[in-house]
């Protein structure tokens, strides 16, 4: 039987998500499947069956070659040889499990039987080991010895000196992911709608981590795959909820949570694998160890494998002996000890030291609490062991903004400062106090409403060119009140831009907003779409749609048709491909006295409810009424 009639009726039995996820991973085009045999035929494709083989680990692999060895050494004898070698099979502790995950994902057909492009891929691979034998490569320790991948060397194994330097290493990348927060809290960069990040701010970022461009892409994946970072509705990019609480973690729990991210980002296959060697593994070749147990991957596999390690060496997951003691503490989270790692975090500090300029200098890493606060008021425009914070009258702004009051900026300085806060920074705090609110932006609806405080500084504004492309205009009624046609939010930033104090607020007088350090952007966002570490494993959302509506049309049908009807279909179709291919079927009809005769047909043709063909051994030809056939079987394969 051709591989598509069997699918399509593997198909019918499954679930209707299992269909969907079948044709997701098959990586083919949906548009022109309209029904159960196109769907069929497509995953029936060489191209379809290795896309879906591609994430497949070895015990499903070792399933399908002795799934596929019962099969075609019973066949030799007889049918029921092929039976009982089947039953014997389905009768292997696990079995089961695995022949249900190979069924919904079509690389089997209703009767367990490998697609014969499975068959001719276990051909081509050889995986000929027996795992049941202990000293055979399958073994959860070992790589097999396949075509694919050579015997490993013998294991270098880490001693446990290793946990230093990986956690040095580890703690300073996540030192420089904090640092990529606090730049993104005091000035939000650009997301493009590609994807990725303006090129100006991935160079101030640069420049202000101190990093080149190659580990600030890494950095801002480490972060985006941790759900740190988000792309916000005004196509900015914005720390979410969850970057609060991991910026208030210790050293080990951040890197903990920057692991998690990073392996999620990986396909899920690959990520068990991995992790699964990496739990035992100390040889420097590991990766061999994982290709073994990914057989089918191929290219599509090894693609991954130079991102993994730039990215895993920066985490101080591996090193030049291999897989390191941190990973095998923190990389599996049922098996997690970070007890140890305790010894090696930063110790923080609760001072900085504030200069007549308006900087403010920290010697050091300050605690998480005081760090935030600091964040709210003033700006960090250098990041590194000794950090510089700029504190001006738009970070004061801000901080107004979100509630504080002059006093209450003043104390919190004054506290942490050695030394004492110097007077030109409390002046400037007052002043700014003092001015705040003088200037005010209203949503009117399809204008903006400015009042301002006095009557000279609405003239001032209507008069100053840095604000021109506001066309701002005098409100009649009113000395102290102006408008533009702008939107709120673009009045109040050139405002801004042009050093007044402005804020905005409802009709009630409320303030509205809050300074760059708290825009909080949606946790939900898609990671690729900031910055790409590995191959995107994400199928495109017109082929998840595709997917889904072939699947509902697909379950409904099945649901609502008569078994006759979709018998008649089957046969139908079958014959239909029959012709199309050319294939030799043999076919039992049904005669007028209720006798059935078998013919042996080259089918010719399908119309008017007949089927048309040569007799082959008759040597004439035959047309027969489709209704009277009771089934067909194709002799020669495709």
């Amino acid at each position: 039987m051709p591989d598509a009639i069997a699918v399509t009726r593997l198909l019918e039995s499954l679930p209707q998500d299992a269909i969907a996820q079948a044709l997701i991973a098959s990586e083919v085009t949906l548009s022109h499947a309209n029904d159960v045999y196109d769907a069929a035929e497509l995953l029936a494709k060489d191209e379809a069956v290795d896309a879906r083989l591609r994430w497949i680990g070895l015990p499903d692999a070792l399933r399908l070659r002795d799934l596929a060895r019962a099969r075609s050494t019973a066949a030799e004898v007889d049918d029921e040889s092929v039976a009982v070698a089947e039953d014997q099979v389905a009768e292997t502790p696990g079995g089961q499990e695995i022949d249900e995950a190979l069924r919904r994902l079509v690389l089997v057909d209703a009767s367990r039987r490998p697609l014969r492009r499975v068959v001719d891929r276990l051909d081509a691979l050889d995986l000929n080991f027996d795992p049941s034998d202990p000293s055979d490569g399958s073994d959860t320790s070992t790589a097999p010895a396949t075509s694919t991948a050579p015997t490993p060397p013998e294991a270098t194994t880490n001693s446990g000196d290793d946990l230093v330097d990986a956690a040095q290493r580890g703690f300073a990348t996540t030192r420089l992911t904090y640092g990529l927060l606090v730049s993104i809290s005091g000035r939000p960069p650009h997301a493009l709608g590609q994807g990725g990040l303006a090129r100006a701010d991935r160079l101030q970022l640069a420049h202000f981590l101190g990093v080149d461009a190659e580990t600030l892409t890494v950095l801002i994946a480490f972060a985006a795959s941790a759900r740190l970072i988000s792309r916000t509705p005004r196509n900015t990019v914005a720390l979410t909820s969850r970057a609060r609480e991991w910026m208030h973690a210790s050293d080990s729990e951040r890197l903990v949570e920057l692991v998690d991210g990073w392996s999620s980002a990986l396909p899920g296959p690959l990520r068990d694998t991995l992790l699964a060697v990496w739990a035992t593994a100390d040889t420097p070749d590991w990766w061999q160890l994982v290709a073994a147990r990914l057989p089918f991957g191929g290219k599509e596999r090894d693609a991954y494998r130079q991102p993994i390690l730039a990215s895993a060496l920066l985490l101080g997951l591996i090193d030049d002996n291999g897989v390191t003691t941190l990973a095998r503490s923190i990389v599996d989270p049922t098996n997690r000890d970070i007890t140890a790692l305790a010894d090696f975090e930063t110790p923080t500090i609760d001072y900085v030291y504030p200069q007549a300029d308006s900087t403010i200098i920290v010697p050091g890493v300050l605690g998480p609490d005081i760090e935030e606060k600091l964040r709210d008021c003033a700006v960090c425009t250098q990041f590194g062991d000794a950090s510089v914070y700029t504190l001006s009258s738009s970070s004061i702004s801000n901080a107004l903004t979100a509630g504080a009051s002059a006093d209450e900026l003043i104390d919190f300085l004054d506290g942490i400062s050695r030394g004492g806060l110097p007077q030109p920074l409390r002046y400037l705090i007052s002043d700014t106090a003092a001015r705040f609110g003088e200037v005010q932006v209203v949503d009117a609806g399809s204008r903006s409403l400015i009042h301002t405080a006095t009557a000279p500084l609405a003239a001032t504004l209507l008069h100053d060119r840095a604000l021109t492309v506001l066309s701002l205009r005098p409100v009649d009624e009113s000395e102290t009140s102006i408008t533009s046609p702008m939107p709120p939010e673009v009045v109040a930033n050139a405002i801004m831009d042009a050093r007044y104090s402005v804020i905005r607020v409802d009709a009630e007088g409320r303030i509205q907003g809050a300074g760059p350090g708290r825009i909080v952007a949606d946790d939900a966002s898609q990671p690729e779409h900031l910055s790409t570490l590995f191959p995107s494993s994400e199928p495109d959302p017109r082929t998840v749609a595709n997917a889904r509506a072939i699947a509902e049309s697909i379950h409904s049908h099945v649901s609502d048709a008569d078994p006759s009807e979709l018998q008649y279909e089957h046969l139908s179709r079958q014959l239909q491909l029959a012709v199309k291919r050319r294939q030799t079927v043999q076919v039992v009809v049904k005669m007028p006295d209720m006798s059935e005769v078998t013919f042996m047909l080259e089918p010719t043709g399908i119309g008017g409810g007949r089927l048309r063909g040569r007799d082959v051994q008759a040597q004439t030809e035959r047309t027969l009424p489709l209704s009277n056939i009771v089934s067909a079987e194709v002799l020669a394969t495709d």
